[in-house]
Parts: structure tokens; C-alpha cells; sequence
């Protein structure tokens, strides 16, 4: 409240994914380490991160997507909040990839942004695209999913693993339950990825 927030669109996606650019730096320094050639379990390993980012590569889009996407939200609010209308924030987990790329978006546009990470290490450290002020680290699990849809007017989803699709079935459990009393239109972007990995049919 202290800092108007009111409301906030959740934003998750694959923490795998980068700037096509950032990538496309490490793809060159590692095939140079390739080139340079070196002791045979070291080049296997460069090999293998190699074709870990040449695989990660057409995933970078959603990076951009996500990037424009905060940056949509966060000046919308802006326009709304001039005209004395509510406003909404956008919303991450705090960590890498797609979640980096909503906070970075709304960071560009000069609004703050919200990030909620978690203090416990093996679950990674905050971007340093979410505001200062609206950097929240949990460290129970469930206080953290809670704060997450507590104030969410929506959902954007981007394609990713294990930790999307367990936001994306969390936050359909409570709609088709009638847990939230509110409408919470969901967003699923990227409609190769989800036609592959669920049969909505």
C-alpha cells in the first residue's frame, strides 16, 4: 500500500531463457573453447553446454515476449494511474529467464515491479530487475504461492518446466473450484508449446 500497489498480473515462464543477444555471446565463446581444444572430459563438458544453448535457443523468444509484455503492463498502469483509475503491477517469481525479462520490461518503463523470491539458496537469488520495494523473499513455499495469487488480476503463462505448469494447474485447481471469488483470465502464450505439452481437447 505505502508504495500503490494494488493489484499485479503474475508472469511465469522458463527460468532457462535469455536475451537472444547474451545468448548468442556464450554460443561464440564456447565454440572458441572448442576450437582451443584441451583436455577431453573439459571439452566434452563445453560440448554438452554447447548443445544445451543451441537447444535453449528458439526458447529465447519468449524472452522478448515477456521483456514487451512487462513493458506493455507497466506503462497501461501508468496511463491508468494519471487518470485516477486502479492500477496493476506486473509480478514475478524474482528468479532468471522469462520472470528476469517481465521485471526488466516494467523496469524500462520506470515502474516498479514485484519480485517474490525465496530465501532459501537452492531456489536461486533475485533479478536485478524487480524494485527494491517490491522485492519480497519467502521462506516457506506456500506463503510465497499465497502472496502470489492473493492481489493476481491475471495470469500470463510462458512456455517452461516442471515449476510453470505447477503455477499455471495451482491457479486453475482454485478457478474451477471456485476458490477466488474474483475473475482471473489466464493467458497462455506460445501455442505450439502448449498444443505439445497438454491435450486441453
Amino acid at each position: 500500500k505505502q508504495h500503490g500497489v494494488e493489484n499485479h498480473f503474475l508472469v511465469v515462464g522458463s527460468h532457462l531463457t535469455m536475451l537472444p543477444e547474451e545468448r548468442d555471446v556464450q554460443i561464440a565463446e564456447l565454440e572458441q573453447q572448442l576450437r582451443a581444444s584441451g583436455p577431453r572430459a573439459e571439452m566434452e563438458a563445453v560440448g554438452a553446454r554447447l548443445r544445451f544453448h543451441k537447444t535453449m535457443q528458439p526458447m529465447d523468444r519468449f524472452y522478448v515476449v515477456a521483456m514487451d509484455i512487462g513493458e506493455r503492463i507497466a506503462r497501461w498502469s501508468e496511463d491508468r494511474s494519471k487518470k485516477g483509475l486502479s492500477t496493476y503491477h506486473v509480478c514475478t517469481g524474482g528468479g532468471p529467464g522469462c520472470m528476469e525479462a517481465a521485471n526488466r520490461g516494467a523496469s524500462k518503463a520506470g515502474v516498479l515491479s514485484l519480485g517474490l523470491g525465496s530465501s532459501r539458496p537452492e531456489w536461486g537469488q533475485m533479478n536485478n530487475h524487480v524494485s527494491s520495494e517490491g522485492a519480497f523473499e519467502f521462506h516457506y513455499f506456500f506463503m510465497r504461492k499465497f502472496w502470489m495469487a492473493n492481489k493476481a488480476k491475471g495470469l500470463v503463462v510462458l512456455p517452461g518446466g516442471y515449476d510453470v505448469l505447477d503455477e499455471l494447474f495451482e491457479l486453475l485447481a482454485l478457478i474451477s473450484s471456485k476458490r477466488f471469488t474474483r475473475s482471473l483470465p489466464v493467458l497462455l502464450l506460445g501455442s505450439d508449446f502448449w498444443k505439445k505439452a497438454i491435450n486441453f481437447e
